[in-house]
């Protein structure tokens, strides 16, 4: 019941996203500003340490922070691996009771729950429940996990912060932004119902982040595959190299800097997608309603490139500053069709094609610098 009523209170927040054109950060910190504890009439700080026997460790907590970093450097080895974790809860108006926080253990799963009972919470819920700047908890984890962890996290209300962790993680937040940075994963799994993510120098063999409502950053990342999606909200992809990429969005823009990728496939319902800096090797670009830029490196291109639109424009820059380059236009009117060729008519069969399609949208191709 109470999870439900956070949910729907994220929910109803998130609605603004839609009818106000804010970012879903700007609508995350709006519904948890509704909790701020700068103020707060009582606090108390826990702190447990427990073995740690290789156990998944889940984290449910339905309002608050979860912090987790990792113990030790990579290939550090413990005598006896714990599991340590600090709790902080804050109350005002309410007893510091009425938060609850329990550890339970045992062979196959450490699981640490945080839960509240408050006042409002039974009440009926308007935009905003009564008393809900008078009556608030909130609970700090903060969870220090040797190396080979598998980790999951499910957070109704707030934040999740990551960094340092070797191991496995599966997260989901309802509300709220997810951090995770300079962590190796064997799989990665993010999603938030409203609210940004943020991904920054980790490697993982699986990755997977969805956001319904906000937008989707990922810099100085290394993966196998990874698909990433946002129902509503940007996707960014910077200095990153993968093997596979698959991102879409339903009404967002996508935009790839600097990376070395193998085969892409990107789409997007409403929004432009850009690609600069960024040689993939072959697949996929689509856009139904916005525009398609391709900006390939200075280097001489490794691979034919097929452009397409129904209604829109095809614009090809720099064609004199690549000499190898044969470029074949086709009457596809309303539309147009571009077929980019590089290097000697031999070596082209072992080359992969990227083929660029829009609907009702403009196409660029930049050569060169």
């Amino acid at each position: 019941m109470i999870a439900g009523r956070l949910r729907w209170l994220g929910l109803i927040a998130g609605s603004l996203l839609t009818l106000g054109g804010v970012s879903g950060c700007d609508v995350a910190r709006l519904t948890l500003g509704a909790f701020d504890l700068e103020r707060y009439d009582a606090l108390e700080t826990l702190t447990q340490e427990i073995p740690y026997g290789g156990q998944r460790v889940v984290i449910d907590s339905q309002i608050g922070k979860v912090v987790v970093r990792g113990r030790g450097e990579p290939g550090y080895v413990a005598w006896r691996p714990l599991l340590q974790i600090t709790v902080v809860k804050k109350v005002r108006g309410l007893d510091l009771e009425d938060v609850r926080v329990s550890v339970v253990q045992d062979e196959e799963e450490i699981r640490v729950r945080a839960e509240l009972e408050a006042p409002w919470l039974g009440r009926r819920l308007r935009l905003l429940p009564p008393g809900i700047e008078e009556n608030v908890g909130w609970v700090e984890l903060t969870l220090a996990v040797p190396p080979g962890v598998s980790l999951k996290v499910d957070q109704e209300l707030g934040l999740l912060d990551v960094e340092g962790v070797q191991g496995e993680l599966e997260a989901a937040v309802g509300t709220g932004e997810i951090v995770v940075r300079r962590s190796e994963f064997s799989s990665l799994a993010l999603r938030s119902e409203v609210g940004d993510l943020s991904l920054r120098g980790i490697s993982a063999g699986q990755l997977e982040a969805r956001s319904e409502m906000g937008s989707l950053r990922v810099e100085g990342a290394s993966f196998a595959r990874a698909t990433l999606s946002s129902e509503l909200g940007d996707i960014a992809v910077e200095e990153s190299r993968g093997d596979a990429l698959q991102a879409s969005t339903q009404m967002g823009g996508l935009e790839i800097r600097r990376s070395q990728l193998g085969s892409v496939r990107l789409e997007s319902q409403m929004g432009s997608i850009a690609l600069a800096d960024t040689e993939p090797g072959g697949g996929w670009v689509s856009t139904q309603l916005g525009s398609i830029r391709l900006a390939l490196p200075p280097t001489s291109p490794t691979l034919r490139v097929r452009a397409e639109t129904q209604m829109g424009r095809i614009r090809l820059r720099g064609a004199e500053a690549v000499p190898t380059l044969d470029a074949r236009w086709d009457l596809a009117w309303p539309g147009q069709a571009l077929t980019l060729s590089f290097g000697e008519e031999r070596e082209l069969e072992e080359r992969r094609t990227l083929r660029l399609s829009t609907r009702l949208g403009s196409i660029e191709i930049v050569l060169g610098p």
